[in-house]
């Protein structure tokens, strides 16, 4: 498994407390193609705080930027990331095919 960063976003906590959100793109060859997935890490000046991973989300690699792109937006955080997942899966399910538009 690779990952390559896509984002980084500064974020202060509620106490003025400044974090690092780090969005990455993670690629898993298997035997039919590649599959693609989304990594969020939040750091801080001591180091990695928090850390969560979706590595089989996709083998089309721009729906998965797509995403990962929806996540730097909205300076998802790793522990919301599986529900934010959830979420999307279900809009997928109710999308039309008009395509896949810029996330913000």
């Amino acid at each position: 498994m690779r990952k390559t960063l896509i984002y980084k976003k500064r974020v202060q906590d509620e106490t003025g407390r400044e974090y690092i959100l780090w969005y990455s793109l993670v690629i898993r060859v298997a035997e039919h193609g590649r599959i693609y997935g989304v990594e969020i890490e939040k750091t801080n000046e001591y180091g990695r705080q928090e850390r969560a991973l979706i590595a089989g989300i996709s083998e089309e690699k721009k729906e998965t930027q797509y995403f990962l792109e929806r996540l730097w937006c909205g300076a998802a955080m790793p522990a919301e990331l599986n529900a934010l997942y959830d979420d999307y899966i279900g809009e997928k399910e109710w999308q039309d095919d008009r395509g896949i538009y810029a996330a913000c």
